[in-house]
């Protein structure tokens, strides 16, 4: 699983800032190829004992599990540049502006 990127966005239904960070998450990984990247949602309401074993204590929460080290990011997941930096994702102004240079 070289190159695989493995993460875990960590929910409550219904709560605006945990849908906030789905509709960001999908937004910043459109037309990414999901060969390399495996995000699972949980609803920490229906499987509580995940965050618990996670030990998430706040939600939304992303964690990024692999590659090492973990990163893990609270919040609504509006800063798109830090959300790409930790699932590895390329910036999309250097891959627009890829052959000008």
């Amino acid at each position: 699983m070289d190159g695989q990127v493995r993460a875990v966005l960590f929910v409550e239904r219904g709560r605006l800032r945990s849908e906030a960070a789905v509709a960001n998450l999908a937004i910043i990984t459109k037309g990414v190829s999901f060969g390399n990247l495996s995000v699972e949602i949980i609803d920490v309401a229906e499987e509580p004992q995940r965050a618990v074993e996670s030990q998430i204590f706040l939600v939304p929460m992303l964690v990024r599990y692999a590659p090492k080290p973990e990163i893990r990011l609270g919040g609504d997941l509006s800063n798109s540049a830090e959300v790409r930096l930790a699932l590895s994702l390329p910036n999309p102004y250097e891959v627009a502006n890829n052959g000008f240079q």
